[in-house]
């Protein structure tokens, strides 16, 4: 776990999830600064772990905001996410070249025939007229992106 012992966490309890619910970086406007420079080695190393952790992509998201003037929420946050490491250090994202080459026979000699954006739109619709991929609507209760997008409570996280 990235600087356990560098910020002073060594003995910190394991939270359930990466920022608590209700978070709102609204609240830190008037709050009191934190040194910038142990912020920014803190939101560095998270930004290390972002690469196969995505599940602290939107807490690192916002805890990035803050580099200029971080406060002392600010600076509570990313302790609370080295918790949620320290609870989860278990958890990883493998990476793997053939799941990156073979996403829906999209391969990287596709990409490089076709270098604009334009070529994920019409991938799509051709995996869907050739019904290898279906797309669907997910009523927002229901979205497992969210886990990206906000900060959850306990029990939506889980």
């Amino acid at each position: 776990m990235p600087g356990r012992e560098k910020f002073n966490m060594h003995g910190c309890n394991p939270v359930d999830t990466p920022l608590p619910g209700g978070w709102r970086k609204e609240d830190a406007t008037s709050a009191e600064v934190v040194d910038a420079t142990v912020y920014r080695q803190l939101v560095g190393s998270l930004m290390y772990l972002v690469n196969t952790r995505p599940d602290i992509c939107y807490v690192v998201n916002q805890l990035s905001q803050a580099m200029v003037k971080p406060t002392k929420l600010f600076w509570k946050a990313g302790k609370h996410v080295l918790c949620y490491l320290r609870g989860t250090s278990g958890y990883i994202l493998w990476y793997s070249q053939e799941d990156e080459v073979k996403l829906c026979g999209f391969t990287d000699a596709d990409l490089a025939r076709s270098p604009t954006n334009d070529i994920k739109y019409h991938h799509i619709r051709d995996c869907m007229q050739q019904r290898i991929m279906l797309l669907s609507h997910i009523p927002t209760k229901d979205q497992d992106a969210d886990i990206l997008m906000k900060a959850l409570t306990k029990s939506k996280f889980e």
